[in-house]
């Protein structure tokens, strides 16, 4: 009996610390064969010349034949922790135009790579919107999956080719009353109305936009006309760069401020 549960002490340890280990990816040097994806998370933006995103599968150890791993999207479900999204199959969000259901691990590799294919279409997925999609996996039958990297998400958003610039607004005790627009020669580049931030009470909000080079106007409205309570109510700036905006006073129903993108 006590050699029975020596050998099924060390099948466990040898399983945990199996699952440890291949957060490394197909370098685990783990005896035990398991499947995971290469990332757990990542962040890509979308360039409009090959809007393909590479998936890594891994396997922690080679074989002499070609290995299938089944792949399905899921949709994370706003409000729920991502460790606690269900494996669940959902239909493709519009942004996503196919991925690949079937990545094979080739004979004597211990990675096999596949393709998301995501819009390059900005009514569809704006610039400055960022989204998430996640993976699951089925592995073949000769592993265990690995339960530190069973899921990948991928949170995405269009490349900027221009100035990636944000606007944050710190907002009072009634941001409901909050709106704003900014301006390009009198033309609306984006915008807010009045309620956009119902909810959000003292907190900073953040918009990113990518903006071409140009004058900008930027106006920000109150709709009950006494502005936004506290100190630097708003602020532009360039995205790893200048600050372009900031302390403003706004005590009434709108006030304005313009800026430069060279």
């Amino acid at each position: 009996m006590k050699n029975t549960l020596k050998i099924l002490s060390f099948i466990m340890l040898a399983f945990f610390v199996s699952c440890d280990e291949a957060s490394q990816g197909e370098d685990n040097s783990s005896t035990v064969l398991n499947y995971g994806f290469k990332m757990a998370t990542d962040n890509f933006d979308i360039p409009a010349s090959n809007p393909v995103y590479e998936i890594v599968v891994f396997a922690t150890e080679p074989s002499n034949v070609d290995r299938v791993v089944n792949v399905t999207m899921i949709q994370p479900t706003a409000g729920v922790a991502e460790a606690l999204q269900p494996f669940t199959s959902l239909s493709a969000p519009t942004d996503v135009i196919s991925y690949d259901t079937a990545i094979t691990i080739p004979a004597g590799s211990k990675s096999g790579k596949g393709n998301v294919v995501l819009t390059t279409d900005n009514a569809v997925l704006p610039i400055g919107t960022t989204k998430k999609v996640s993976f699951n996996f089925t592995a073949p039958g000769d592993g265990v999956v690995n339960i530190s990297q069973d899921r990948t998400t991928i949170n995405y958003t269009p490349e900027c080719l221009d100035t990636k610039v944000k606007l944050t607004f710190n907002l009072d005790d009634y941001p409901e009353e909050t709106g704003w627009s900014l301006t390009k020669g009198g033309v609306v580049i984006a915008s807010k109305a009045a309620n956009s931030y119902a909810g959000s009470v003292n907190v900073a909000v953040s918009q990113i936009l990518c903006l071409e080079s140009g004058a900008y106007t930027l106006t920000v409205t109150d709709s009950y006309g006494d502005g936004i309570v506290g100190a630097n109510p708003f602020v532009v700036e360039i995205v790893g760069g200048s600050v372009l905006v900031s302390n403003v006073p706004f005590p009434g129903s709108s006030v304005t401020s313009n800026f430069t993108i060279n």
